[in-house]
């Protein structure tokens, strides 16, 4: 029988959702039409080159099943990208450094939305460096080095109403779901009382 602890444990990965599949299979339409759209051979291959690395980048990362976030006794871990050779690493955060968990949404010029998780730490806290490879085979914790915390920055274009230091820990809701009602029992269950759950205005 599974403890209290082991039950809620949160953890979310990377996986097949609509816009990771409908996005492999636009690259899989692009490959199909350079091969069988008539075209030069010199745009054939650009074209199909394009939509080989869309198919490759999108369905690897559906493939990979990579921890995309964790809510654990220990802390909350950011995972990494959803491709091991990304520049995005895991990030590990303990529950003294947080002051509340942030959901916050990015309006990009287009007029789209992108959904973000983030973590606003105490001013005195230092910045994490990355989570161990544990994380990244196991989706578990690794060791967690720490690094200067970042001078606070200006706010970034499109987010005027998320502080530059919640942007720098935040991870993009995408190629995989947040539960917000499981986010929120792990919360409960393991972080210091202040803890909150809060929408960015």
């Amino acid at each position: 029988m599974e403890s209290l602890s082991e039950r809620d444990i949160y953890l979310a990965r990377f996986g097949w959702h609509a816009a990771s599949s409908g996005l492999a299979l636009c690259g899989l339409a692009v490959v199909a039409f350079a091969c069988l759209g008539g075209l030069v051979l010199w745009l054939a291959l650009v074209i199909g080159a394009v939509g080989a690395v869309v198919f490759v980048v999108f369905a690897g990362m559906a493939g990979s099943r990579g921890p995309a976030l964790r809510v654990d006794p220990e802390g909350v871990t950011l995972g990494g990208g959803p491709l091991r050779f990304g520049r995005i690493h895991p990030t590990h955060v303990p529950w003294p450094d947080i002051e509340a968990i942030v959901l916050w949404t990015r309006r990009l010029p287009a007029g789209a939305t992108v959904r973000y998780i983030g973590l606003r730490v105490r001013a005195d806290a230092e910045a994490p460096g990355p989570a161990g490879p544990a994380l990244r085979v196991r989706g578990i914790r690794g060791p967690a080095p720490r690094a200067p915390r970042i001078p606070d920055l200006p706010s970034l274009p499109n987010v005027p109403n998320v502080p530059a230091d919640v942007v720098a820990l935040s991870r993009a809701v995408h190629g995989w779901r947040l539960d917000r009602s499981r986010l929120q029992a792990a919360v409960t269950a393991f972080a210091p009382g202040h803890v909150r759950v809060v929408e960015a205005p």
